[in-house]
């Protein structure tokens, strides 16, 4: 939930309880910390306003409700159910050159994942 917060994608935390699920959406600001959420954030969405899962910026919502209608739009956003502890996040834009970006790191990878192992063994 805070992953997604930070790379500000559209975050809808579900739980049938209106009190969970308000802590859970308002607990992000802190956990947020140094930096400060900048924009659109509802503890808890009323049906009226479910359009908002259709608008195309970052924004965390609280729902209390999951009928067919909820579940239809927020298919693509990332979700969080407090009530099963379960995460689904929406899958990112991909990156370009992937396989070269990887073969230009792997000499990093292996010198700090190498240094970091024997650190750990020696102790």
């Amino acid at each position: 939930m805070v992953t997604g917060a930070l790379l500000e994608r559209q975050l809808v935390v579900v739980c049938p309880n209106a009190g969970v699920v308000c802590a859970a959406v308002l607990s992000l600001v802190p956990m947020l910390r140094p930096f400060a959420w900048q924009s659109v954030m509802l503890p808890a969405l009323p049906r009226s306003l479910l359009a908002v899962l259709e608008a195309p910026v970052p924004f965390v919502v609280g729902v209390t409700h999951k009928d067919r209608e909820v579940r239809a739009k927020s298919q693509g956003l990332s979700r969080v159910n407090v009530y099963k502890d379960k995460v689904k996040m929406a899958p990112g834009p991909p990156l370009p050159r992937l396989k070269e970006l990887l073969a230009a790191l792997r000499p990093f990878h292996e010198r700090l994942a190498g240094t970091s192992y024997s650190r750990l063994t020696s102790c």
